[in-house]
């Protein structure tokens, strides 16, 4: 009965061992599949922040098209992109001005699409480049009460799906305008012929430049006999003398001289001023 009792103690020792001996290889083997799967999202993770790191989209080009008659608010707008990296880039989303956008288009290079459906999103492949499309009416392609201006800071931002947003932001000019008189012998008479002087507007930054001057004038006097007066109508020109109408201001005529100037972007300002003409002026 000892040597049974000695045995089975014995059998008892050898069982609790090998027990023991399981218990560290399956918690050894399940510490290395924790170490492989978390190298593996660590490496994941590391590569997705690389491919993150890398990725630029750059916009080369913007045309915004005005509303139908609403000329400062967007309708509309296009603009070219640019992938700068070696790995595609996946658009997911796009606001303007903050203002997410719901219906977008687009095609490779150059090309011209209308945004009539919504996409799920665009990829740009390597090095190339895209035009994009989109609808800004209220309603359709933005949320209805809101409006992208074209005479404020206009910035459009792209949202991929490695989680970058790449922001441009472009800045409208500022329209100033002035008018000065040309006196006009005439035998015993004197009379005035009114420039338009709109240099002295300017353009915020260095990317954009003023390329448009649009003057519209209005006759605001009742005295006068012509419907819009002698010198109402639109000019364009950073300068422009109104004698070639033929125009001429006489006493008290008074007018309604707005500025308009566009850059290069399609951004506009805007100057209105009134304008009462005295002799001694």
């Amino acid at each position: 009965m000892r040597r049974l009792r000695e045995n089975s103690r014995g059998l008892s020792e050898i069982v609790g061992t090998l027990m023991l001996v399981l218990i560290v290889i399956g918690a050894a083997v399940a510490f290395a599949a924790f170490v492989a799967t978390y190298e593996k999202q660590l490496l994941t993770q590391e590569a997705v922040n690389h491919d993150r790191a890398l990725e630029s989209i750059r916009v080369l080009t913007v045309t915004p098209v005005p509303q139908s008659g609403t000329p400062t608010l967007a309708g509309s707008i296009s603009f070219l992109v640019e992938s700068e990296t070696v790995n595609p880039s996946n658009i997911s989303a796009i606001s303007i001005d903050g203002i997410p956008v719901a219906i977008f288009c687009a095609a490779p290079g150059t090309g011209t699409c209308t945004p009539t459906n919504p996409i799920p999103g665009y990829q740009l492949n390597p090095f190339a480049q895209a035009t994009i499309g989109i609808d800004l009416i209220p309603g359709t392609g933005i949320p209805i009460g809101s409006s992208v201006s074209l005479t404020s800071d206009l910035e459009i931002s792209l949202y991929t799906v490695l989680g970058n947003v790449f922001n441009s932001i472009y800045l409208p000019p500022t329209a100033i305008a002035t008018v000065s008189l040309i006196p006009v012998e005439s035998g015993n008479s004197l009379s005035y012929i009114p420039a338009l002087d709109g240099s002295e507007s300017t353009q915020p930054g260095t990317n954009q430049t003023i390329v448009a001057w649009l003057w519209t004038v209005t006759s605001t006097d009742d005295s006068n006999f012509e419907p819009m007066g002698a010198c109402s109508g639109l000019f364009s020109g950073e300068e422009v003398e109104l004698g070639s109408s033929p125009c001429e201001f006489t006493a008290d005529d008074t007018y309604s001289i707005t500025l308009q100037v566009a850059n290069d972007v399609g951004l506009i300002g805007l100057e209105a001023l009134q304008y009462s003409f005295e002799p001694s002026s």
